[in-house]
């Protein structure tokens, strides 16, 4: 009897390993299906580069209005100029 409990919960074992084995490969996602979904959370890379166009276009634009509020406006040629106010 003891022998049968052993045979038997050492099948038991190895059915578990198989079958959690066999549910995980199909419920993995494919390649495509990752990008979708990745797609669906952060949005379409175009859609965001063209958000990011616009804020930045925004940002400049409120940077300059604020230089003209400037009391002095320190150049450096090639690089950076910083507005004093």
């Amino acid at each position: 009897m003891l022998a049968a409990l052993i045979v038997m919960a050492a099948l038991a074992v190895v059915d578990y390993i198989y079958q959690r084995q066999t549910w995980m490969a199909r419920h993995r996602m494919s390649r495509q299906e990752m990008k979708d979904e990745f797609k669906q959370s952060e949005g379409d890379p175009h859609i965001r580069a063209k958000i990011r166009q616009l804020r930045a276009e925004r940002s400049k634009t409120r940077m300059m209005a604020n230089v003209a509020k400037a009391t002095v406006v320190i150049t450096n040629p090639t690089h950076y100029a910083v507005a004093l106010s």
